[in-house]
């Protein structure tokens, strides 16, 4: 049977958050990879979320403008260096809850098959 971990966040929260241009040069990306726990998901699904409702959720306690770059930032991973060495889904925020868990259990439902 195929084993998996499902975690809130991975690695990418911190580069995101903090230091997107670590996603497109490796240099960074390896210097930063040190401080992490050394566990790079075998898919990364990024439930999207628009920069106002995102700010509305956290109490409106991050400018809008941080969580707008940050959005920016997550929906560039399946394209930066990082991304390509990793299978990244990109859920749209405008699906139900319902969808999005569909989604999810899907890949997992055929994972384990493998």
């Amino acid at each position: 049977r195929a084993k998996f971990i499902i975690m809130d966040r991975c690695f990418l929260s911190n580069l995101c958050y903090y230091f997107p241009i670590a996603l497109d040069i490796p240099i960074f990306f390896k210097f930063l990879s040190i401080f992490e726990i050394n566990m790079i998901p075998d898919v990364v699904f990024i439930l999207d979320v628009k920069a106002e409702i995102g700010q509305i959720r956290d109490g409106m306690q991050k400018e809008l403008k941080w969580l707008e770059r940050t959005r920016q930032t997550y929906l560039h991973v399946p394209n930066s260096r990082v991304g390509n060495g990793m299978k990244v889904y990109i859920i749209d925020e405008d699906l139900s809850i319902e969808n999005k868990k569909d989604i999810i259990l899907r890949y997992i439902k055929g994972m384990r098959k493998l």
